[in-house]
């Protein structure tokens, strides 16, 4: 049995400009320390039981991954960015070309694992579970009422610690967040998932028709160029833009959860960045600044002296001349101002 990691270099991490920029976008930056985020996922399964990576994006990010990751098996470029679905479609009709006993890992590119040791250990532990016919996925037990993440409901109990899935929920407000908690069976939706491409591909076809069929058609009418495949823009256009939770996770009978401690961070808003980086209640300063009277906040300048009074919960963020400030709690809605940035035309700002 061989696992093929298929990373997902997609989305813009708006929510972090201006950190996250066209020009350095979220994945391509060392957020969590030296090394990029893209190259500490491709990193984490140099192991013989994997293939070398795949990785699904656009045009414009295969120089940085060429430049950045070695030993890459093909590199698969959209047309245009229709969510995870196609990508999963697309994934498991790639993964089908390396031979019936070959498993696909899809993961995405932008997520902090402090533990990659025991990854590798879940992964091993789900494949005979995705062999047999499972789509699975690795639940991360809650720790706090977050509102930014999906929630998946385990039901009865599988093989070596996994589960059934109950339900896929979306993300909550607080007062449902917190309704799961005290239920317990509840876990982060860790956006990994260890998948049997031909049952992929015959669920989704069934399940999510609008979603499959038109990535299919982008695969089979691809352009090939050695190590390159550029999806049929056409074809992949008429892609309905759904994520693989609504596409397969939440129509299938067969989804399983396996809930296990990967030390495990999605990155996205400036609040989550902070926590990656906090001690406590202090002001997190990553660059040349100064805080006073000042709790729960985050300084990241590139240069400018920043300093911060009497302020809580508040972020200051500085790159090549632009500035945010943000209150921490309200860091989702920084991709509104990305939004209004480009309505605006103001594409040099992006």
């Amino acid at each position: 049995m061989r696992i093929l990691p298929v990373i997902v270099s997609g989305g813009a991490g708006s929510r972090l400009w201006p950190l996250s920029r066209q020009s350095a976008e979220k994945q391509f930056l060392a957020l969590s320390g030296e090394r990029t985020m893209i190259r500490d996922t491709a990193d984490r399964f140099r192991d013989d039981d994997f293939l070398p990576p795949v990785f699904i994006c656009s045009e414009s990010h295969i120089p940085a991954i060429q430049a950045q990751i070695d030993d890459i098996g093909t590199i698969i470029v959209e047309p245009e960015g229709r969510n995870t679905g196609p990508c999963a479609m697309v994934a498991a009709l790639h993964a089908s070309t390396h031979g019936p006993d070959t498993l696909l890992l899809l993961c995405p590119a932008d997520h902090v694992i402090r533990k990659p040791d025991r990854l590798l250990d879940a992964v091993r532990t789900a494949a005979p579970i995705a062999a047999d016919g499972h789509h699975v996925t690795f639940g991360i037990a809650p720790d706090r009422p977050a509102t930014g993440f999906g929630y998946i409901q385990r039901g009865e109990a599988l093989a070596d610690e996994a589960f059934r899935v109950a339900s896929f929920r979306e993300k909550p407000d607080e007062a449902t967040a917190r309704t799961y908690l005290a239920e317990g069976g509840y876990y982060w939706n860790s956006g990994i998932f260890l998948l049997k491409p031909s049952l992929v591909i015959e669920e989704m076809l069934r399940l999510a028709p609008d979603c499959a069929n038109p990535a299919r058609k982008s695969y089979v009418k691809a352009m090939r160029d050695g190590q390159t495949i550029t999806l049929d823009g056409a074809a992949f256009a008429r892609c309905k833009p759904e994520p693989i939770d609504i596409a397969l996770m939440e129509r299938t009978s067969l989804g399983a959860v396996l809930p296990c401690d990967l030390g495990w961070r999605d990155i996205g808003s400036f609040k989550s960045y902070r926590a990656l980086h906090a001690d406590g209640t202090d002001t997190v300063i990553l660059g040349d600044g100064y805080a006073h009277g000042s709790q729960d906040s985050l300084i990241d300048t590139d240069g400018p002296l920043v300093a911060l009074v009497g302020l809580d919960n508040v972020g200051v963020i500085v790159r090549d001349g632009r500035i945010l400030v943000v209150n921490l709690d309200a860091s989702q809605d920084v991709k509104d101002i990305v939004t209004q940035l480009k309505a605006d035309g103001r594409m040099d700002k992006l």
